[in-house]
This record gives structure tokens, sequence and C-alpha cells, in this order.
């Protein structure tokens, strides 16, 4: 092997404490190419010494002795690269001696360039080491990749000794992947920078990109003599060529043969960190579509809890088992009462309905076009009040395909069986009354004709014969049969009701004195409560009069001898309305309404007679045509009202009106 030789000499340099140099000797001079008036009072790495082993300067020569002695060393060697005036380098050993006054150090600097073989991979890698480990340094700063990159540039060109050429880039296939775009550069216009395009298909970095290894060319810049090259190392990204390093360096500089290594070494250390770039933008990425995707399941779900919440019936989401996971607002009201008013979630159906009825909803059922078929189901209370159920169960499916649980739909129909009884009820009163109409108008011509003809043989016969006492009781039973005539009259032709602002207190006054004789003779009390602040209702007078009458007479009949009839009138509110709906469904909630209560503590009645308390003919009493709470019905209906009735028997009955308040 043909090694470079050159005469081995030491350049002695006299130092202070902070390295900055004091004496210069010819040798120095000769070594260096510095004369000593250049040099005198610099510091000495700034004009000599590029890197040491340690790779950076002590800050002072006293340090670096004391830490030798600590080690029993008192003279300091140390191995470097020294720079010449002609840009060229060379290694050198480094002898650092205490001066005999104590006031400065001489600095042995011995050119190795004669005595070793070409720089070893281990001082390569050292130098290498010291500049890789910069430019990551540079990358940790908090900057977008492109002023990263432009930064890292900026460090190379400013590399002394290094002495490259002033224009430096890097070419990126962002977005095409067939042209390479100018991302970082040094030495160019902002617009130059702006228009450089190169074609894959062309030029140096091209041609770097599409081989994945490193190419140069030979060139002389316009205002030197001195040869230029420029190299272009490949930036990979997963073993593809996605970049382009381009640096130019001086053909004669000492790093010219070792720089192909560095830039390949540089262009790797490129390569991690836009790779690492990428992949931090990547999971930046990630997790903002991760944040995207939860706030956007996020809202869906307040959407579906809106939209569940918002139905008007109950929805029931139960585990396999019949564990109720969730349920809306009217699931949870309706259920509660089955579970002494607390809350149903985790409680299992079968326990809150029964085995037989929890189990029956429980078991989902579809026809032949996978539509869920409805039941009905009928529970009671805890306080033994009846509640009818319509409902619907559907299995819950997941992305597995199985089922985690069922869904239920249901909605009570107590109120809408109620109304439909009461339109059945009052089609039978309709009915009734064309019959009774029929009957009457038929009956009365022929009734009149009888009642002539007796009241004939009446006059015509003596007083006591058998004859004119027959005649006296035809025209008994002709008067009571036109009675009877006059309440079907009334139950099927009723009076136009003409409705005006009354008070309930005025019309009871008025019936008062028509029953205060039976009250007193039969021992009965009779209590009246009104609210002071109690409105007026709209209602016709006499109507109103004739239905408190049949009320009283009901309840003197059913308490019999010695007993309590109770009055009451007061104002309806929200609660009393919420319950009243569940009976009379017609109610209105922005209506304002009077409620008039009549109590008695009677014999009562038991639900067969409750059921049928307002038919026409119906009657429990041992006289009585049965149209006189069927009058009663059909006037509340023309005034607006409503009426329901509590009975048990044997604990008397409460019936409660409804008016509209005027």
């Amino acid at each position: 092997m043909n090694i470079k030789t050159k005469q081995s000499l030491i350049a002695l340099i006299r130092c202070d404490n902070n390295w900055r140099i004091r004496g210069w000797s010819l040798e120095a001079s000769r070594k260096f190419g510095y004369k000593k008036q250049e040099v005198i009072g610099k510091p000495l790495q700034n004009y000599v010494m590029t890197a040491l082993s340690s790779l950076e300067f002590p800050p002072s020569l006293d340090e670096l002795i004391l830490t030798g002695r600590q080690h029993g060393v008192d003279n300091i060697k140390l191995f470097g690269v020294a720079s010449h005036a002609d840009s060229s380098n060379f290694p050198v050993e480094i002898l650092v001696t205490e001066h005999p006054e104590q006031t400065a150090y001489i600095i042995n600097i011995k050119d190795l360039t004669p005595v070793q073989q070409p720089e070893t991979n281990e001082r390569r890698q050292i130098r290498h080491l010291g500049l890789i480990n910069q430019i990551y340094e540079i990358a940790l700063e908090p900057y977008m990749l492109k002023e990263v990159l432009d930064k890292i540039l900026e460090y190379l060109l400013s590399i002394q000794g290094l002495d490259l050429f002033p224009d430096a880039a890097v070419f990126m296939n962002e977005k095409d992947p067939d042209i390479l775009s100018m991302v970082a550069g040094k030495g160019f216009s902002e617009q130059t920078a702006k228009d450089i395009r190169i074609s894959t298909s062309k030029d140096l970095p091209a041609k770097t990109t599409q081989t994945c290894k490193i190419q140069h060319h030979e060139a002389r810049a316009s205002t030197r003599e001195m040869p230029l090259i420029t190299y272009a190392a490949p930036i990979r990204m997963d073993t593809r060529g996605c970049g382009v390093l381009v640096l130019t360096i001086k053909k004669k500089n000492k790093y010219f043969k070792d720089f192909p290594v560095l830039i390949k070494c540089v262009a790797e250390a490129l390569s991690a960190i836009i790779e690492a770039r990428k992949t931090e933008q990547q999971l930046l990425n990630m997790v903002y579509d991760l944040r995207t995707s939860i706030l956007t399941i996020k809202e869906e779900k307040r959407y579906s809890e809106a939209i569940i919440q918002g139905l008007n019936h109950g929805l029931l989401i139960t585990d396999p088992d019949g564990t109720i996971r969730k349920c809306n607002n009217i699931a949870q009201s309706i259920l509660q009462v089955f579970n002494d008013g607390q809350d149903v979630t985790g409680q299992k159906l079968t326990d809150l309905l029964g085995r037989e009825k929890g189990g029956a909803m429980l078991s989902p059922h579809q026809d032949e076009n996978q539509i869920p078929v409805e039941y009905e189901l009928s529970l009671f209370t805890q306080a033994d009040k009846k509640l009818i159920f319509r409902y619907s169960t559907v299995y819950v499916e997941n992305l597995k395909k199985n089922s985690p649980g069922l869904i239920i739909s249901f909605t009570e129909i107590s109120a809408l069986r109620l109304a439909h009884h009461k339109m059945e009820r009052i089609n039978r009163l309709a009915r009734a009354a064309e019959i009774a109409s029929v009957i009457a108008h038929e009956v009365r011509n022929p009734l009149a004709g009888i009642k002539l003809m007796a009241q004939s043989i009446e006059e015509d016969s003596s007083p006591g014969e058998v004859q004119s006492e027959c005649a006296i009781r035809i025209v008994r039973q002709v008067n009571r049969l036109n009675e009877l005539l006059n309440d079907f009259f009334s139950y099927s032709r009723p009076a136009p009701t003409i409705k005006q602002r009354i008070s309930l207190i005025e019309a009871m006054r008025e019936i008062k004195p028509l029953v205060n004789e039976t009250l007193i003779k039969q021992n009965i009390k009779l209590e009246e409560h009104y609210a002071e602040d109690l409105p007026l209702v709209k209602a016709d007078p006499s109507q109103l009069q004739q239905i408190f009458l049949n009320i009283m007479l009901n309840a003197i009949d059913a308490v019999g001898r010695q007993g309590n009839i109770t009055v009451t009138a007061r104002k309806t509110g929200e609660q009393d309305l919420i319950a009243a709906k569940r009976q009379v469904p017609g109610l209105l909630r922005k209506q304002d309404y009077v409620q008039m209560m009549f109590a008695d503590d009677g014999i009562g009645m038991n639900k067969s007679t409750l059921d049928k308390i307002f038919e026409p003919f119906f009657t429990t009493k041992k006289r009585g045509n049965g149209l006189g709470m069927s009058i009663v019905y059909r006037i509340i209906k023309e005034n607006d009202a409503a009426i329901t009735v509590d009975s048990e028997p044997g604990q008397g009955s409460v019936f409660t009106m409804f008016f509209p308040a005027a």
C-alpha cells in the first residue's frame, strides 16, 4: 500500500488557561499555514483544532490538568483533527504540559499523517458521531419539519473545515411520486425555491431517488477555478427512495475522499428524522381521528338518548337473563309502581312483574316478515290497580351477530281501553235513546186515548161501582206510564244546553230545599266544603241542578237511615288532573277544571255495578226505571264535563265531576 509521507514535525504552541494562543512557533506557522500575528490572542480551537477524541474541548486547561492528576497523570495526551489554512484537515497527537512558571501551558501538536494508515473506521465514526448527534439535537427542537431541515442545512454549511459550497437542498416527492420538490434549501432565492421541480425521469436527484444510491457529478463554480463535486444522497422511507440530500464540496477539501460516507450518514439521519416526524404525524392524525370518532360516538349517543327519551312509549334494554340495563323515563315511571317507586335499573323483569308475566315479555316473537308481533298483558299493581300493556320484544344484535340482550317496547293502554269502553257505552246510550224516542212516541198517543176512555167510563159510572174503581186504577197507571215516557223523552231528546257562568255553590243551594226534609227524616248529616277561591264554571244552570239532585237522591238511597253525605268543591290540581285522566282521557291538560265531589258512607257498589251504572234501564233499586244516572251522564257530556265513580261494597261511594272553569 502506498502511504503519503511528510517530514514529522512537532508544533509548539503556548496557551493560557482558556485555550487562547499566547505563543506561536515557526513550526506551527509551517504546519497550520497561519502567521503569528493572525493567531495570537485567538482561541486554539477556532484556527487549529477542529475536533478532539472527546468531541468537545474542556472548558479550561486547569480543569484538564486537574483531571489528569486525579488519575496520576501530569501530561495529558489527546488525539484530534487539525485544520490547515487551506481548509485541509489531518490527524494529530496533542500533548498538554503545564509551564514551569504555572502561568501558561505548552501544547505540543504532532502531525500523525506520516506515521499512520488512512483514518480508521473508529476515528471516522467518532468524527461522524459528533456531527450526527448535533443533527439529532436540531431535530428535537420544536419546529416544523421544513424548519428543522433548513436548520440542519444551515448547520452543515457552517461547519469549519468542511468548507461546503453554499448551495444545499433537500428534495422530497411529497404529493406526486414522479415529481421531486425542494422542501428545504440554502443559497436559493425564495421564488427559485418555489419554482424548482425535478422530474424523476432525469437529473441527478431523480437518478438518486430511482437507484437509492449516492450519485455525483463534477462542475466548476463560475466565480472560482477550484473544481466542485455535487453529491446527491438518497433519503429512504420503507426501503424506497422518497427524497434526496444535495450537497456540494470542493474537490481539494481534506474531507473530499471521506465525503460520500459523511453525506450517506447525514442522509440516513435525515431519513430517520423524516420517518419519525411522519410517524409522529400519523400518530397525531390517528389520535385526532380517534378523538373525532369518540366525539361522533358521544354525539350519536346523545342523539340516540334524546330519541329514546322522546318516545311516547316505554323502552327497555335487558340482558338475556332479563336484567334491566337501560330504560327511558316513561318505562321508568310505569315500572316504578311495581318496585315501591324505586329505580328499576338493575332489577330483573321477572322479579318486578312475576315469573309468568315477566317471562312472557322476555320472549321475542316475529311474523314471517320479521316484524315484531304485539301482545297485550294485564297486570295488577301493589295497590291492586289493573294496568293493561301492549308490548313487543326483539333481540339486540351486535357486530358479532349474536344477541347480548333484548329490546322491549311497551305502552300502557289502560286509558285507551277505558276510552274504548266509554265509547261503547256512549254508542249503547245513543242506540237506547233512539229506541226510547221511538217507543215513547208510539206509546204516548195510545195512552192518551186509553186515559180519555177511562175518564169517560168513570164519569158514566156511579161512585163505588166496580166499573168506576177500575177506571180510576186505569187512569193512575196511565199517569205512571206518562211519567216514564217523560223520562224517556228527557233522555232521548234533552233540552238544548244553554251554557253560562255559574257558581257550583249556587246550584247546590237551589236543590237543597228539595232534599232537606228527607235528610232530616232519615237522620242523614250533610256536610259542605267549598274552597274560598272557587272559580265559576261554564254550564247550563238547570241541567247542573238536575245532575246534583239525581246524585243526592242516589246518595240518600245508598245511605238509608243515619249516615253522612259530604259535598266538596275545589279547583283541580295538576296531580288530581293526571289521576283523573287515567279514567277520563278526554280531559284537557291546558284547560282549568273545577271538581265537585259527592261522598257518602252508604252500602257502596261492586265492580259489576260500577261498570253498568251509567247504562240506561240499569238499576239495583226495587223501584225505578234505571234512567236517572244515564241522564246525568248525558248531561255531563253535553256540558263538556266529566264524571268518575269510586266505590267499594260497604265503604260508600264517591262521585267526582270535572267542570271547565269559566
